[in-house]
């Protein structure tokens, strides 16, 4: 997280274009209220909270141990994160239904 802070940081430095964050939600893994607000922390820290947007994404279930997070918990982060300010949505997954949404392909062939 470090890291990434000091990328954003730099991109922040040299431009005022917007940032996509991305981020995964795991079913009792990162995506309860201390999570929400670790992360509402973690952009305001980088200043300019404006420019950011969180683009959540429910995992698609593999052979891995992981479980995607309810659409009912997901809502409640999102909302949790639009409460502070932070713009955010939460991305429809598709393709699950033959195991070809993101993440799937890939753990096949693994």
């Amino acid at each position: 997280m470090a890291e990434l802070a000091r990328a954003l940081e730099r991109y922040l430095g040299s431009n005022s274009r917007k940032v996509l964050l991305e981020y995964a939600l795991l079913a009792g893994i990162n995506d309860g209220g201390r999570d929400a607000d670790a992360l509402v922390a973690f952009v305001r820290r980088l200043g300019r909270p404006e420019l950011f947007h969180v683009n959540l994404i429910l995992y698609n279930p593999t052979a891995a141990p992981f479980r995607p997070t309810s659409e009912p918990e997901a809502r409640r982060f999102q909302d949790r994160l639009l409460a502070a300010g932070l713009k955010a949505t939460l991305r429809q997954s598709l393709g699950a239904d033959i195991r070809g949404a993101c993440g799937q392909l890939a753990s096949e062939r693994s």
